[in-house]
């Protein structure tokens, strides 16, 4: 499944009227977009950080914004998961970072709800859009810090064509400071979006001297690509 991107969306308050380039260290890369908002095609190329920049010019001053897309790789498509088996995030979380994941289950699973832990039953009755189709777990060791700080979470599939895109979030955020069972988790926050949204945001009170372990949890209603941003706040 090819994942395409469109590099202006990643952009605030950037004029239509510019052109994008490759300003990467890559010898093989896919073409910067011909138009502001064309798109990047990943599929075909191994995984690594590649870097767009947009130029604008104006007035004789010229302007710049770059575009950094970390990509993971064409690897197989993840099925609907659990809490046991959540994909672990390596990366710290120190600073601000992205990661692209594919949530594409749509000929596998095109109704199906993965088993749940701690909810084996149902998803949270707060979900009430409709049939999630979607279903993926991740999970994350937080930092120890010296004061309280916020882990900010963004859900967005607005970098991808409507073709590929999830739509209809939902997400689940689990702590767990005694061990990494699932039966020990403690649910932290539940929240939905509208069935045609394609971004979610939450956030989660990281107290001074705690280091807990998370489960995100994070269905769709349509299943597609998204990419997830964690952001730590003082």
């Amino acid at each position: 499944m090819a994942t395409t991107i469109v590099l202006y969306n990643q952009l605030q308050y950037a004029d239509i009227n510019g052109s994008w380039s490759f300003v990467g260290t890559q010898v093989s890369f896919p073409p910067a977009p011909a138009t502001y908002n064309g798109t990047v095609n990943f599929s075909t190329y191994p995984v690594g950080t590649y870097v767009y920049r947009y130029t604008k010019t104006t007035n004789s001053v010229t302007h710049t914004s770059d575009v950094t897309i970390n990509w993971q790789g064409s690897s197989p498509a993840r099925q609907n998961d659990t809490c046991a088996t959540a994909f672990n995030i390596q990366n710290p979380l120190n600073k601000q970072f992205s990661i692209i994941v594919e949530d594409d289950n749509r000929d596998d699973c095109p109704s199906a709800k993965a088993p749940s832990i701690p909810n084996p039953s149902d998803y949270p009755v707060t979900w009430n859009q409709g049939v999630y189709t979607g279903d993926l777990w991740y999970e994350a060791k937080l930092p120890l810090r010296e004061y309280t700080y916020t882990l900010q979470i963004e859900i967005s599939s607005e970098s991808y064509t409507d073709e590929f895109a999830a739509t209809g979030f939902a997400a689940q955020l689990y702590t767990n400071t005694i061990s990494t069972n699932c039966n020990d988790n403690v649910s932290a926050t539940s929240v939905s979006s509208p069935s045609i949204s394609k971004t979610l945001k939450l956030a989660y009170t990281v107290f001074t001297g705690t280091s807990p372990l998370i489960k995100l949890r994070i269905a769709s209603l349509k299943a597609g690509f998204f990419q997830i941003t964690f952001t730590t706040v003082c």
